[in-house]
């Protein structure tokens, strides 16, 4: 059950319904031995229909999609054997804050992809602040695919 402050998970790509279904039962199925769940709210809305990230950033900003940051099951998400779900975020920008000048650090956009598996840790830990998504976008693969952290 979602409320109304989880990440969305947009559709932006409706030809292969048996593809979409895939992927969001992949990211509701309990991770790891601790049975981790995604809180997310699943968004299959025409009005996103082929949305370019750009427009799903707008969304973000104007703070019409709520919780600061997004999953979308995009056409590359649904064609692909791994189904790398592209994940969109306003972060802080630290390095170009200027606490003397502005009241508040600018925001910037990040795009990365991850494993329909990785989404619940995604979620459960940027939610509560445990972690950022620049965490989890330094991690991604040459590809740009966060698969996994890397091992010791």
């Amino acid at each position: 059950m979602s409320n109304e402050h989880d990440p969305w998970v947009i559709r932006t790509d409706f030809l292969d319904d048996a593809a979409w279904e895939e992927v969001c039962a992949l990211i509701a199925a309990p991770q790891t031995e601790d049975r981790f769940l995604a809180y997310v709210r699943y968004v299959s809305d025409k009005r996103w229909q082929d949305a370019l990230p750009e427009k799903i950033f707008a969304a973000l900003a104007a703070d019409e999609i709520p919780s600061g940051f997004c999953f979308v099951i995009d056409r590359r998400c649904l064609t692909d054997p791994e189904h790398p779900v592209l994940v969109l975020g306003e972060v802080t920008d630290w390095d170009n804050w200027d606490e003397a000048v502005d009241e508040d650090p600018p925001k910037v956009n990040l795009a990365f992809r991850a494993l329909p598996r990785k989404i619940q840790a995604i979620q459960n830990n940027v939610s509560i602040g445990n972690m950022d998504l620049e965490e989890f976008a330094q991690c991604a693969d040459a590809d740009g695919v966060f698969r996994d952290f890397p091992r010791s």
